[in-house]
């Protein structure tokens, strides 16, 4: 793009494979486009997935006609859909492209499996496993240290799915964190926030912290290359706070202007060194920026937005619409204790159990909760 007057005649390159991580289909679908004035053709571009412990392509696309093989996923439920054809137009935020990165290599044997050891099955997350000669079993210096099972397995610490024979990468197992039910990757976090805001990935992470009570929910922090807290670093914080809330269900109120990014030899972001650093109160106190919990108008959630997140909580147990009578809808009355729980992840200490019994219906309960937020930012301003 910066220089297009160059003399490239790439017509003849038989392969381009592209390793690096995370892949992104949007970025390989420019990089095509902008290579075609050159001479490269399209159906010369695969992905491949390599490791430290072998080679980078033990696992490769063949060649084919389309630039790359995707997939979408769905946020919220983690299914699969070969497109996006039928699918609810006004809410395709929710659904992730993730890029096929093809088949073992010969020589390989490729084991998605679930928590429980056993093989995943056709689209179910899980983590991979890899076996055969070009693969180590111990590092150098390291020797007595074997990394290879009794059966020759190596656990790779990486989520996948297989996806009619290919497979396809979520992220890193340490950088899964488990918010409201659901698992979410930070590298997924981050590629959205960072594709609709246009910032550069490499300037912004996710981080989540560990819980230390029995809900096993994950507190997820932001760490952003910024050299101050002042208004603009502020603004930008609250429009990631707002995406995250609307897409993924998860509320950030720690932002964390830091000057730079700690990355590993190959480039990843070393999330260990960002948690050490959180755990151990490393950060200076003028460079963090915490969210105020007081209502900010129309920076924050609009009563149709309230309306829409209770909604989506109460679907997960029931059958309803804005106007329902809920308890109508659910089939045990316990689950209401449950639904409050979800609510207050969202809108802590705002509503008490009692309120879902007196306010039974979406649109009730929203209006209540959105008065009772204005309630609580006019005492807090006092």
């Amino acid at each position: 793009k910066k220089n297009p007057n160059l003399n490239w005649d790439l017509n003849s390159l038989k392969s381009v494979h592209v390793g690096g991580e995370p892949l992104a289909y949007a970025e390989m679908q420019e990089f095509v486009r902008v290579m075609k004035q050159f001479g490269l053709r399209e159906n010369v571009v695969g992905c491949m997935y390599g490791l430290s412990e072998s080679t980078s392509g033990v696992i490769k696309t063949t060649l084919r006609e389309e630039c790359v093989s995707h997939i979408w996923v769905d946020r919220r439920t983690m299914q699969v859909y070969d497109s996006l054809d039928g699918l609810d137009q006004n809410d395709l935020k929710r659904y992730n492209s993730v890029i096929s990165v093809g088949k073992p290599q010969e020589g390989v044997e490729l084991s998605v499996r679930t928590d429980g050891g056993n093989e995943a099955a056709e689209d179910q997350m899980g983590v991979i496993f890899l076996k055969g000669d070009p693969i180590i079993n111990t590092y150098y210096g390291l020797e007595g240290v074997l990394l290879k099972d009794d059966q020759g397995w190596l656990n790779t610490e990486d989520i996948g799915l297989i996806h009619k024979g290919e497979l396809y990468i979520m992220g890193r197992r340490k950088n899964m964190i488990f918010v409201n039910s659901k698992n979410v990757f930070c590298e997924d976090i981050a590629l959205f926030v960072a594709d609709v805001m246009r910032i550069d990935i490499n300037r912004l992470a996710f981080v989540g912290i560990p819980s230390d009570d029995n809900t096993n929910n994950s507190k997820v922090v932001c760490f952003i290359i910024s050299d101050a807290v002042d208004e603009t670093f502020v603004e930008c914080c609250k429009n990631i706070r707002k995406l995250c809330m609307e897409n993924f269900s998860i509320k950030i109120d720690e932002y964390f202007a830091i000057q730079n990014m700690p990355r590993t030899g190959i480039g990843k972001v070393q999330s260990s060194v960002l948690l050490k650093g959180y755990v151990n109160n490393e950060y200076s106190e003028d460079k963090i920026y915490r969210y105020s919990e007081k209502y900010e108008g129309d920076s924050t959630e609009s009563l149709e937005f309230i309306q829409d997140k209770l909604l989506s909580i109460f679907k997960k147990y029931c059958e309803l619409d804005k106007t329902s009578n809920f308890f109508d809808c659910l089939h045990d009355s316990m689950e209401i204790a449950k639904i409050h729980a979800e609510i207050d992840e969202l809108y802590p200490e705002v509503l008490e159990v009692a309120d879902l019994f007196q306010y039974f219906s979406i649109e009730s309960l929203s209006a209540y909760l959105l008065e009772q937020m204005k309630t609580k930012s006019n005492s807090l301003e006092g």
